[in-house]
């Protein structure tokens, strides 16, 4: 549970990248909206949505990257051995006078393996932000 629950609750650089876009959208959405009839919530989920998904996609493959390379995190709070992460299990190959090379290499091959398959899928997304609705 400490490993999980913890990153629901997201990280202040997250929340300020997501502020700062929210910024950055012009005010005159809303008020269109607003003159159109919409509630609040109809002005969040059809206006602002759409426009924060790439943002959101982002925060999710950053926040994704940075649970899976965690190292201290599992360090601190797992115990059983059968339980570590592979960041940890990586780490175990490491010895005090000889360091296992290839089992090394292998694992760290499969370690980033879905990190670059999540960045290829959410790319197009990503890039489909950078300009988003406002032109």
């Amino acid at each position: 549970m400490p490993l999980i629950v913890p990153t629901f609750f997201g990280s202040a650089y997250y929340i300020f990248l997501m502020r700062q876009f929210l910024m950055g959208i012009p005010k005159d959405f809303e008020e269109a909206a607003r003159i159109d009839g919409a509630n609040p919530f109809q002005i969040y989920w059809k206006i602002f949505m759409p426009i924060m998904k790439p943002t959101l996609i982002l925060v999710g493959v950053l926040n994704m990257i940075n649970v899976w390379n965690d190292y201290l995190g599992p360090l601190i709070y797992l115990q059983d051995r059968s339980k570590y992460t592979l960041a940890l299990g990586l780490a175990s190959f490491k010895g005090v006078h000889e360091t296992q090379i290839i089992p090394m290499l292998c694992i760290t091959v499969i370690m980033i393996i879905p990190p670059i398959i999540i960045f290829l899928i959410a790319q197009k997304y990503i890039v489909e932000g950078t300009s988003g609705s406002i032109k």
